[in-house]
């Protein structure tokens, strides 16, 4: 008995220590749960701090009903997006090869001739002329030097289009058709497109989609400048473009309106206010190509495609984060505060947005571009905003 009361007594006299580092722990961690739990509120979609985002599209189903009903589904949003096929009265004709149309959601698709290959949805106003250019010589052997490519950025889209037209879903699908029909059996040209058309569609199937995303916020400024710049509106300010943009008053003619669109709709992610259902794609967000973009050229067996390409004068990007560097040095960059550190091609249309992006904002105007690209925010998980400067967050 005495025993046991002693240890009590022992006991109890460690109370006060417990209950002192117990009051500590309580008045360090309740804030940091408190401002946690209203971040998350009002962010619905918070953002992850892995620099690959995989976002599947399909549920997984729970019964054999819910998986016949989710087949039926996916079956007609397919049919629809990808494989509409025209009828023409004539189907009776063995000889007929029927075309299947493709709607620019396969359109928007680039291939990239890695070991895996790739298809990557590069938007306007996400370093899409760097990539475009390496693709070139990727895809094509051509290399243009960085002096050339940054002073003429166009030349993408000019000079070297028929180089570039051959990446997408639709050229080579054509093509495959041109092909089987060099056959002249009738009969045999019908099945032989067919399956090479079949070939193109598993091609695009199998092989993994990449998206590079960029901070909503920032992207609606750097399209604001470009529009300024193609329609030599110079004295339109940032809140009126958001209004001539949210009011359908922008004139698509003088300045395409995928510069502006999310880069979710432009990619058909979203169709019809609908998430697309049939794609499994990986999110590259820019302000974090530093952390992914050497594993990324590794996976796809172009490290030593990249080294010529530089050795020839091509720029794409540099990461700046080495091994070894301290965790200070990159502090800001890991809570969000600045994008990770990187050297860009930086082409004649190039205008500083992501460091100018907080002197355009408010209140009203943070949310206002919220609502306008807000499948960007759910789709690529990037951070709401409330248009204070100390409150962004580029990740």
């Amino acid at each position: 008995m005495t025993t046991m009361t002693n240890t009590t007594t022992n006991h109890r006299r460690r109370h006060p220590k417990c209950d002192g580092w117990f009051l500590v722990v309580a008045v360090v961690a309740l804030p940091v749960f408190l401002v946690g739990f209203l971040v998350g509120r009002q962010s619905k979609n918070p953002s992850t701090s892995s620099p690959f985002l995989l976002r599947s599209k399909t549920p997984f189903p729970t019964t054999t009903t819910t998986r016949i009903r989710q087949r039926d589904e996916i079956n007609r949003i397919a049919t629809e997006l990808f494989l509409s096929t025209p009828h023409n009265g004539n189907n009776n004709n063995p000889s007929e090869i029927v075309e299947k149309t493709v709607p620019p959601s396969l359109r928007v698709w680039k291939l990239l001739q890695g070991s895996p290959p790739a298809w990557m949805c590069l938007a306007p106003k996400t370093g899409c002329t760097a990539w475009f250019f390496f693709l070139l010589h990727v895809n094509n052997g051509i290399t243009v030097p960085a002096e050339l490519s940054e002073q003429h950025p166009a030349l993408i889209h000019t000079t070297y289009s028929n180089q570039t037209a051959t990446w997408s879903v639709t050229n080579l699908l054509d093509r495959a058709t041109k092909t089987a029909q060099n056959n002249n059996n009738s009969t045999t040209t019908a099945t032989t497109t067919a399956t090479a058309r079949e070939q193109v569609l598993q091609l695009f199937r199998n092989s993994t989609h990449f998206v590079i995303a960029r901070n909503p916020y920032v992207r609606f400024v750097s399209s604001w400048k470009d529009w300024k710049y193609r329609t030599q509106r110079d004295n339109t300010s940032f809140a009126e473009f958001v209004q001539l943009y949210k009011t359908n008053q922008i004139d698509g003619k003088r300045s395409p309106m995928d510069h502006i669109w999310p880069v979710s709709r432009y990619c058909r992610l979203v169709v019809g206010g609908r998430q697309n259902p049939i794609l499994r794609y990986t999110v590259l967000r820019v302000e974090q190509q530093a952390l992914w973009f050497d594993a990324f050229l590794e996976h796809h067996g172009l490290t030593r495609s990249y080294a010529d390409y530089t050795a020839r004068g091509g720029r794409l990007f540099s990461p700046q984060v080495h091994d070894g560097d301290p965790v200070g040095q990159h502090l800001r960059s890991a809570v969000g505060r600045e994008p990770w550190p990187g050297g860009v091609l930086e082409s004649s249309h190039h205008r500083g947005s992501s460091s100018q992006v907080k002197r355009y904002y408010n209140r009203s105007l943070a949310l206002e571009v919220t609502e306008l690209a807000k499948d960007d925010f759910v789709n690529f998980q990037y951070p709401i905003w409330d248009g204070r400067p100390e409150t962004f967050r580029y990740v």
